[in-house]
């Protein structure tokens, strides 16, 4: 009998469900051996799904063959557990990778997908943004680009630069993740929409992770690490009014405390650690400004952590660039966290999300800005 994520005898209440073009694929399922979804904000999330492919009576390969596993159909991987569903990753199937070997009872088929952003990765265009006097702006830019490829540039978006003219001689998403960049902003694809914005630290938190809870532990493990030595002040040249230059500014991190104490004192000679940006030619003074408080604001987030979720026990799709409260593992290292990445695997062990976040302090946030939040999640 073959092995099935899906059957009844899947003892495991939280499971997955994939379509292809829309539909769901259910006669696949028991083929299915695994399924891993890493998600990365800084990069894409990619899903890898292995099947077994066994021959039947007519010599037709029941995987292999399939035609919906061909690239650029649409792919939705969700979470089902039982008691509602949530996206794990919506995208293309960029590739297919059939496996012959001499025992044909062997044979497999593994399909690669990526979320969204692959509409954005279709080679390299020449074109100008904005015209003298006026210039356009990186909403009008973002929200062109993403009508075209069929998606919708979330409302929750920053505004980004406006007044701006500039070309592009990259594919679509390496430019935008260079307009990203030059705004310190995230670039995130979830849900049909691209969000294009600064940090989400303020968003509401998503359900907390629970360590050493008893039946309400989710974390199997959770391991914190404490670095200092990542620049959190950055310097950038400037110009003087004539256009020459004019010396050096430099900024300081903008985001709130994720804890009552800072990751770095003033008293201690790491928080006078500094780095410099090269001044960007092609950019303006307000986009190298941006440019270095996005890396000071990257530098701040000091303090990371990474483990392991029980999919089921925390019955949601932990996502990244969005706050999460982890509790459970002292006064210092509870409380607010950013998630970095998470990598979602359904197989024969159940549902896992194994996961890495980021903070810029210690302890538990006081009363008042963040700590109200947190108040209710808790």
């Amino acid at each position: 009998m073959l092995f099935s994520l899906f059957s009844d005898a899947y003892v495991q209440p939280a499971e997955c469900i994939i379509r292809i073009e829309g539909e769901e694929i259910s006669d696949l399922y028991p083929f299915v051996s695994s399924i891993a979804v890493e998600a990365s904000r800084d990069c894409f999330s990619e899903a890898t799904i292995s099947f077994i492919s066994p021959v039947d009576e007519n010599d037709r390969w029941l995987v292999a063959d399939d035609e919906r596993l061909i690239p650029w159909n649409s792919i939705e991987i969700i979470a089902d557990f039982q008691t509602g569903t949530e996206e794990v990753m919506r995208g293309v199937i960029l590739q297919g990778t059939p496996d012959f070997p001499a025992n044909a009872g062997t044979s497999s088929v593994t399909i690669i997908a990526r979320d969204q952003s692959a509409l954005f990765d279709l080679g390299p265009r020449l074109r100008k943004w904005g015209e003298h006097p006026v210039g356009t702006s990186d909403t009008l830019i973002l929200n062109e680009l993403a009508g075209e490829a069929g998606i919708a540039l979330d409302p929750l978006s920053g505004p980004g630069h406006s007044g701006i003219i500039v070309k592009q001689r990259s594919s679509d998403i390496v430019f935008m993740k260079r307009r990203a960049e030059l705004n310190g902003y995230e670039l995130l694809f979830e849900e049909g929409k691209v969000y294009f914005g600064p940090l989400r630290i303020e968003n509401e938190p998503q359900p907390q992770i629970m360590v050493y809870a008893g039946q309400k532990t989710s974390c199997r493990n959770f391991k914190p690490v404490n670095n200092g030595h990542q620049p959190r002040r950055y310097s950038y040249a400037v110009r003087d009014d004539n256009g020459d230059p004019g010396g050096d500014a430099t900024v300081e991190p903008d985001i709130p405390m994720m804890g009552s104490i800072a990751a770095r004192s003033s008293s201690n000679n790491a928080d006078n650690q500094q780095s410099r940006i090269d001044r960007r030619t092609t950019a303006t003074e307000a986009e190298n400004e941006a440019l270095a408080l996005g890396m000071a604001n990257r530098g701040d987030l000091s303090i990371g952590g990474e483990g392991e979720l029980d999919g089921t026990i925390y019955g949601h799709v932990l996502k990244t660039g969005l706050p999460v409260v982890i509790e459970g593992v002292g006064d210092l290292y509870s409380g607010l966290y950013y998630v970095d990445t998470v990598t979602h695997q359904f197989d024969q062990d159940g549902y896992r999300q194994k996961f890495k976040v980021l903070r810029n302090a210690l302890g538990r946030e006081e009363a008042g800005g963040l700590g109200d939040v947190l108040g209710a999640v808790r």
